[in-house]
């Protein structure tokens, strides 16, 4: 096989001015490290290196390129490590201005730290990124951090500040007011959805020429003076207004025009909520009785409007803009009014966008819709007639699309038809797997990438298969992985009338004839019959590769004909197998399957569980075991509730020393779920997820304090060195127990309480479950801990339950709550994080 001659390569030193002299292109050879060209040139070479490694480090958001991170700890880490190799790296990274630039600030940022970062970036331009959360605040964002920044307001390059403070938000605004920002590029301002602090309009810096770099702007809840815009020739944009005072924050649409215009290279824009005045929207089309011409943005690609309440006024707002040239169109959050959250219908949008309104769409390729409300099939049809080039289609949360008057089918029958030919669906074409684009890639470079491609057996073994995939495809994927071991996920599409005889006839032969090279197989069946064939199938087989299995089948679909009796050939035909996900499998649980697992997750019916016997048996040989769900019932009721009867003392548990995280959902009821839970024992447990326990296996809604108070009493683990406790769903009345429970948290540092309304509450006040929750954090007074003598009577002890919590999620609860919570444990360091539902 030949290579590519060294002689054609373009020389490094050519590509990166700053590698001159490390090399000699003429005789190829390499200066030693004491060659006085390698130490001048050394340097710049590692800032090159080290510089690039920021990328890796740090993600970013997909629309605004902006950092999606709420700390610096891995920025940090990646500093720290480098900087600590050798004598020589430290003192390279400590002279690369642009290594220490970027700024990640929140309330307990240290201004030591600050200062020192500022000092070591030099005159690089700064990526400042200021976010103000709920943590309790250890230094003052508005006296100490942001007048530190201002002294360098020169070299602001990015800059992103999220603060919930309006107070906060209007004292920067009125400090940048008149100021000079030459390297300003990118600015994100949000601010509070409640601005009482804002009086009137700000201005923002002192006119265009002051940001003449400025490209990249989102303003959120920001109240300026439009009428002295600051923008010019921008290429994104991002505004919205949540605000009810509509007549103090929105821009002016006048100004809005004028912006567009001024920005003919803009190339993103997203509108939320209504980022100016209605009625100057509807104005504009009464006063002039001819529609306006529209703004044309010629570079426009990407459009994203999302939380709109009025299809009228979101319909002309679109008649404003003309993007010939869009290619990617996302529609999100158009469902609700503001008042009373009443659905409405945005069919005359979507008609509006048939008929040519906003864009012919000749370049569209990317449509994204994410719970919008309309209702109108014909003008659905209208729309998806016009998207001729679309490539993308992603549709989400459509509960509330269209519908057929004459059909019976539900909203996603509807939409799903029009991409339906009107008379044969013989022509649809076969999806795709993900992984074909990559592969042909990267074989069309070029001759030689084709060849070592097609040679590299690990490149062909994962397999994506489904009802459609070619046969002939499947074949050369299986000849050009030759012996590496194979990732098979085999799919199955729901309401596929010939799915049951392509897999069972086609695809699941095929894939049998090389057993044992599989080395993970997923299979999730909708149909009873394909799961049955393929389980009847594995009956017997050896595959001694096979490390990952998971084979489920829809909860709605019944049960097979009949229970197999054995899977593969019993664990020692499958030795490597530590990973087992099993839903709903009927198997025969008198025979042994597994060994020396380390993730187990079961899901079953009470019909269908296991005997008492064999899932104490599975957890006895799998003593490394460090993961565990148990979804339903794993365990036959009947065997468990008479084991205890029949023993008057407690059978002895099972012991899981590696056990770290267990998940249990779906329970059939408090008091089997007790005993299960009194079979195991999880000493070093270090995450519990519990959920969905609300209703028995009738329906009927339940209360399962009595599992809140065993797990407080030490059933299933002491929970010392528990980190992470998530509650989902999870129904219980008894406050005690649950301050039983948190009492013995003394080291977890995360905490999720998700769906949590039927929660505990105190009958003796008027709070609700949230209230009575969050109690349970709050310092409270301890008399046990007096000690006897003159100062037993002076005051009580102050007692914390779950002492080193440091971040607590909570799903849809009160912000004025949890500020609440914030200031009554002063001190303790955690993280209280709102998730915003918009």
């Amino acid at each position: 096989m030949d290579l590519m001659p060294i002689t054609t390569l373009t020389p490094v030193s050519k590509q990166h001015p700053g590698l001159e002299g490390i090399t000699n292109p003429g005789r190829n050879e390499v200066y030693g490290i004491g060659s006085p060209k390698w130490a001048s040139a050394l340097p710049d070479c590692l800032s090159l290196i080290f510089e690039a490694g920021l990328g890796c480090v740090l993600p970013w958001n997909e629309f605004f390129t902006e950092l999606v991170v709420t700390d610096d700890s891995n920025l940090c880490q990646y500093l720290l490590t480098i900087t600590q190799i050798c004598q020589w790296w430290r003192q390279v990274a400590l002279d690369t201005p642009r290594l220490w630039n970027i700024l990640i600030l929140n309330e307990r940022a240290s201004l030591s730290k600050l200062q020192t970062w500022l000092d070591r970036s030099k005159a690089a331009p700064l990526h400042i990124y200021l976010i103000q959360g709920f943590r309790v605040p250890s230094v003052s964002v508005d006296n100490e951090l942001i007048p530190l920044l201002l002294q360098h307001v020169n070299r602001w390059g990015w800059f992103n500040y999220q603060s919930p403070s309006p107070r906060g938000l209007a004292k920067l605004l009125e400090a940048l007011e008149g100021e000079e920002v030459p390297l300003l590029e990118k600015l994100s301002l949000s601010g509070s959805t409640h601005p009482r602090e804002f009086e009137s309009q700000t201005k923002l810096f002192n006119g265009p020429q002051s940001v003449p770099k400025l490209v990249d702007v989102k303003l959120w809840d920001i109240p300026l003076d439009w009428r002295n815009s600051p923008f010019r020739n921008l290429r994104a944009l991002s505004l919205a207004s949540r605000q009810l005072r509509q007549n103090v924050d929105t821009v002016n649409l006048e100004q809005f025009l004028a912006l567009l215009q001024e920005s003919p290279q803009l190339m993103r824009l997203e509108l939320a909520w209504r980022p100016f005045r209605s009625d100057e929207v509807t104005a504009v089309f009464n006063r002039s009785g001819q529609t306006p011409k529209p703004v044309s943005l010629p570079s426009l690609t990407v459009l994203l409007i999302r939380n709109h309440d009025a299809p009228d006024i979101l319909t002309l707002t679109l008649r404003l803009i003309h993007t010939p040239n869009l290619e990617e169109l996302r529609l999100a959050y158009l469902d609700r009014t503001e008042a009373g959250g009443l659905n409405v219908d945005f069919s005359s949008t979507i008609e509006a966008l048939g008929n040519g309104v906003l864009s012919s769409f000749e370049h569209l390729e990317t449509l994204s819709l994410f719970q919008v409300s309309f209702r109108s099939k014909a003008a659905w049809y209208l729309f998806c007639s016009k998207l001729t080039h679309v490539r993308v289609i992603n549709l989400s949360l459509m509960d509330y699309g269209p519908t057929d008057p004459e059909e019976d089918g539900d909203t996603y029958d509807c939409l799903l038809s029009a991409f339906l030919p009107q008379e044969d669906q013989s022509d649809l074409a076969p999806a795709s797997d993900a992984t074909t684009a990559v592969w042909k890639a990267i074989t069309q470079v070029c001759r030689w990438w084709r060849q070592v491609a097609v040679e590299t057996p690990r490149l062909w073994r994962i397999l994506i298969l489904h009802e459609r995939t070619p046969l002939s495809k499947l074949q050369t994927w299986l000849d050009r992985s030759k012996s590496a071991p194979l990732w098979i996920n085999l799919t199955q599409s729901l309401g596929e009338l010939e799915s049951f005889t392509c897999i069972n006839t086609q695809r699941l032969p095929l894939l049998l004839q090389h057993i044992n090279r599989w080395g993970r197989f997923t299979h999730y069946a909708e149909y009873n019959r394909t799961l049955k064939t393929l389980l009847e199938s594995l009956a017997g087989k050896e595959a001694p590769l096979l490390e990952k299995l998971l084979i489920g089948r829809g909860f709605w679909s019944g049960s097979p004909t009949q229970a197999v009796s054995t899977l593969f050939n019993g664990p020692q035909s499958v030795p490597r197998l530590v990973d087992v996900d099993l839903w709903y499998i009927p198997l025969n649980w008198s025979i042994s399957h597994f060994r020396n697992l380390r993730t187990l997750s079961l899901a079953s019916v009470p019909a269908e569980s296991a005997r008492l016997e064999q899932f104490m048996a599975i957890l006895q040989e799998s003593p490394q075991l460090m993961n565990l769900r148990l979804n339903g019932s794993p365990v036959r009721s009947d065997e468990l509730t008479a084991v205890f009867d029949r023993s008057h003392q407690t059978p002895q548990p099972v012991s899981l020393p590696s056990l770290a995280d267990l998940c249990i959902s779906n329970p059939p009821g408090p008091n089997i779920l007790t005993l299960t839970l009194r079979l195991i024992h999880a000493p070093n447990l270090e995450k519990l997820q519990v959920g969905h326990l609300t209703e028995d296996e009738r329906g009927s809604s339940i209360d399962f304090s009595s599992v809140i108070e065993a797990l407080g009493n030490g059933v299933l683990s002491s929970f010392e060195r528990l980190e992470t406790l998530s509650l989902n769903e999870v129904s219980f009345r008894s406050k005690a127990a649950w301050y039983l429970l948190c009492s013995k948290l003394t080291h977890v540092r995360n905490m999720k309480l998700e769906d949590m309304a039927n929660g505990p509450r105190d009958p003796e006040e008027d709070g609700d479950a949230f209230d009575c929750l969050l109690s349970a954090f709050i310092p409270h007074k301890d008399q046990s801990d007096l000690a006897p003598g003159p100062d037993a009577t002076t005051a009580a002890a102050w007692k914390v339950r779950c002492p080193n919590l440091q971040k607590l999620f909570m799903h849809e609860w009160n912000r004025e709550r949890v500020e609440e919570l914030a200031q009554k444990r002063p001190g303790i360091e955690y993280e209280i994080v709102e998730k915003w539902m918009f």
